[in-house]
């Protein structure tokens, strides 16, 4: 049995508010029936993780709640690049997208094709549940996601 070739990852914390958009994304997603090849996980928080669990993909799809300076629930696909351009700075080990990124890039772990599905986020805050903002986004992921699956991207 060979292992799925696709590997997509929801990740941020349910109890921040909005910052739970990619886990949403990947729960619902995970319900839904895939095409071949292709794995889900709800990753949560986790970090430094996140170069084990991609570790023998050869492509990654990450989604997340990202502050780009768009309107709240908006989206769009970042490379590492663009990731990197807009978390600059430090690393730690809870790292975000762009910490794993950069410990990947040196380690020569990053996969063959990583993208970041990011989400503007409305409301990050200690809360359960996501803002209305954050509802939208997560439809939009979802329907963006689903619409890249169908045409075999």
């Amino acid at each position: 049995m060979t292992s799925p070739e696709l590997l997509i990852i929801g990740v941020g914390s349910p109890l921040m508010g909005d910052d739970g958009i990619g886990v949403t994304v990947a729960e619902r997603l995970a319900g839904e029936p895939l095409p071949a090849g292709v794995a889900v996980v709800e990753a949560g928080t986790i970090g430094l993780g996140l170069l084990d669990l991609w570790q023998g993909y050869e492509r990654v799809w990450l989604v997340d709640a990202v502050r780009m300076g768009r309107s709240p629930g908006s989206w769009r696909w970042l490379d590492a690049a663009d990731l990197l351009c807009l978390e600059p700075g430090g690393f730690d080990a809870h790292a975000g997208p762009a910490g794993v990124l950069q410990l990947a890039m040196a380690l020569d772990a990053l996969p063959q094709e990583f993208s970041l599905l990011a989400v503007e986020p409305g409301l990050v805050e200690r809360r359960m549940g996501l803002s209305m903002a954050g509802r939208r986004g997560v439809a939009a992921a979802l329907a963006e996601l689903r619409r890249r699956l169908e045409c075999g991207e």
